[in-house]
């Protein structure tokens, strides 16, 4: 989980240089770029943490301990798979032109109740660290703005 986290913040933070510099160096201009830049950096950030997670792994083998690597995996594997999907619909909601889908995404359920308040919080915390405040652009899309009443309470508990 860590290395879906940091590979995230990487890949939102260097894209665009990244991107910049893939353009300067194969002179190639393309509305995928940005897109192929994210995910240049994105995936061996998460692979190199990936390995990094198998050592552990071996270790806790090697130690006869693997009842806790398994407890722990699962208690980390739902939290992982609520940040995938949570990642998710912020891309889509960064991404998507199609108005329908982003009220679509808005008035679910699961967003309301558990991708906003995620949102709102890493917002808040986003606020406070200067040097993650290239994340407020995506963070401000996957806030459904006409609720207002929804983010200040959220916003008033954190």
């Amino acid at each position: 989980m860590t290395g879906v986290v940091i590979g995230l913040l990487s890949a939102l933070r260097f894209h665009q240089d990244l991107s910049q510099f893939l353009t300067n160096l194969l002179h190639w201009n393309s509305v995928w770029m940005n897109l192929i830049s994210f995910f240049v950096i994105f995936i061996p950030v998460v692979l190199l943490f990936s390995w990094v997670g198998m050592f552990f792994r071996k270790v806790f083998e090697g130690l006869d301990i693997v009842w806790f690597d398994a407890i722990l995996g699962f208690i980390i594997g739902i939290l992982k798979g609520f940040l995938w999907i949570s990642i998710i619909t912020l891309f889509v909601l960064n991404v998507s032109f199609l108005e329908f889908l982003n009220n679509g995404i808005y008035q679910s359920r699961f967003y309301q109740s558990f991708t906003q308040p995620i949102i709102v919080s890493i917002d808040s915390m986003v606020q406070k660290i200067p040097e993650f405040s290239f994340l407020g652009v995506y963070l401000e899309k996957g806030l459904d703005q006409s609720d207002d009443e929804l983010i200040q309470r959220y916003i008033e508990e954190f």
